[in-house]
């Protein structure tokens, strides 16, 4: 069954502070996740938001579904990326490469264990919101 992009665009719900603009990179997620929650209409997307957990990550996005929750680190990178669950990302444009990661609480993270952590932080949050912790 396919959706609308109305449907769809009222399945994205967007956190505090986080605006749209024009060709800029929201739109272009938005634009990557239309197709997806066209094919699944019972999902929703949640973009920009903060976990409940000890840490309080940022969580650039999550698909919710039937099947759990599926993370997406969103970066902006061009060239030739070289990665590896649990190694350092880089990226290769022309002769300059350059590591692709974040620093949170003095440890080097790639993209794989930033979406890791967030989920493991949204977890746990979400036990404790919940009284099962």
């Amino acid at each position: 069954m396919s959706s609308s992009r109305d449907d769809v665009l009222n399945r994205i719900y967007v956190g505090q502070g986080f605006t749209f603009k024009a060709g800029g990179g929201p739109e272009q997620l938005v634009n990557a996740l239309e197709p997806v929650l066209k094919r699944h209409p019972e999902a929703l997307a949640l973009l920009e938001f903060t976990s409940p957990g000890r840490e309080k990550r940022q969580i650039d996005c999550a698909l919710v579904g039937p099947g759990g929750i599926d993370f997406i680190e969103v970066k902006n990178h061009r060239g030739l990326i070289q990665m590896s669950a649990d190694g350092v990302w880089t990226v290769q444009s022309g002769i300059r490469k350059e590591m692709i990661g974040n620093s949170k609480a003095g440890r080097s993270e790639n993209p794989y264990d930033q979406a890791y952590n967030a989920a493991a932080d949204l977890k746990e949050g979400l036990k404790k919101e919940l009284g099962l912790a």
